[in-house]
């Protein structure tokens, strides 16, 4: 059985003006901040959601740069019920790929815990340790990207921009998407970050894999952020 083993140890921060950096790994434990020399992660805020403001603290104390990921990040764990899956929790539906709604107002709700916090998040915006905020997990269609959720629903471009726009009134200016490619978040009007990820091994070269997509990036002042997976059997 081949099993998908994901070393995400570089992201590429990709703007308009083509600046790149070394980054760190996803999901970085907060315990382990102190003991690399990494300069950011994504983390997993629904995990440490009592303890908010001693993980921004750290992370300010220890130079890393945050891309918070609010709400649990399965897309299909908000679809409406007339278009939810068989499990609630899982995208392995019985019938072909579908575009999918979202209910809106019950993700509003459960993000309302981390909405109280807003004025903390704000001061950790303006002192540059939050970066993004991340919704979601791969809600694209399998045109942008073959892999993960994409392979049995595509989530409706319009009910996640309901969503960007509501975090982006609250949280004010910081990027703000999913793990998703440019192809899909250009769709969107509040939507400002793009995740690719480039699988090794591939056919296709690295250099040409980023290329492509930091120019739609670009194109669409995107906010980028390029991982490396391994595939091994």
């Amino acid at each position: 059985m081949k099993t998908i083993i994901k070393i995400i140890f570089l992201v590429l921060m990709i703007t308009k003006t083509a600046y790149s950096t070394p980054w760190g790994p996803m999901y970085l434990p907060v315990e382990e901040f102190p003991n690399y020399d990494f300069t950011g992660t994504i983390i997993y805020l629904r995990t440490y959601s009592d303890n908010i403001q001693n993980i921004l603290q750290e992370a300010e104390q220890n130079h890393l740069k945050l891309i918070l990921s609010l709400g649990n990040p399965n897309p299909c764990a908000y679809l409406t019920s007339e278009e939810g899956p068989d499990n609630n929790d899982t995208c392995h539906f019985s019938r072909p790929h579908q575009i999918g709604r979202i209910d809106t107002q019950r993700i509003k709700e459960e993000l309302s815990d981390f909405i109280q916090h807003r004025e903390l998040f704000q001061e950790y915006i303006q002192k540059g340790v939050i970066i993004g905020i991340r919704i979601f997990d791969e809600p694209h269609d399998r045109d942008c990207s073959p892999y993960g959720y994409s392979q049995y629903i595509t989530i409706a471009p319009q009910d996640l921009d309901e969503i960007y726009q509501y975090l982006q009134e609250n949280f004010g200016e910081v990027f703000i998407g999913s793990t998703s490619p440019p192809c899909y978040i250009k769709r969107t009007q509040y939507g400002k970050l793009s995740f690719v990820q480039y699988r090794w091994p591939s056919a296709e070269e690295i250099e040409e894999f980023f290329s492509s997509h930091i120019q739609e990036a670009q194109e669409n002042n995107l906010f980028l952020i390029g991982s490396l997976t391994s595939n091994n059997s």
